[in-house]
């Protein structure tokens, strides 16, 4: 099962690293993000949604329908 996770960044470049893991924990990529609201990602056979603006942000489970509300260009490549 895929899976993504968000941590502090240690560089002060950057707000967060968001990492993707493959289904055996591997991690796939690596992505250092600086002022991005939202990150999506494909966890546990669903969609994943991550708020970045929050203090401590998280993924959690989203439909697509809450993904379609809460980013429409996202939510149109969807399917």
């Amino acid at each position: 099962m895929n899976s993504c996770s968000i941590e502090a960044s240690p560089s002060p470049r950057y707000q967060f690293l968001v990492r993707f893991r493959g289904a055996t924990g591997n991690i796939l990529a690596t992505v250092r993000v600086a002022e991005v609201e939202q990150v999506f990602c494909t966890q546990g056979g669903g969609i994943a949604f991550a708020d970045l603006t929050s203090p401590s942000p998280a993924f959690v489970a989203a439909s697509q329908q809450e993904v379609a509300s809460l980013n429409p260009i996202v939510g149109a490549m969807i399917r």
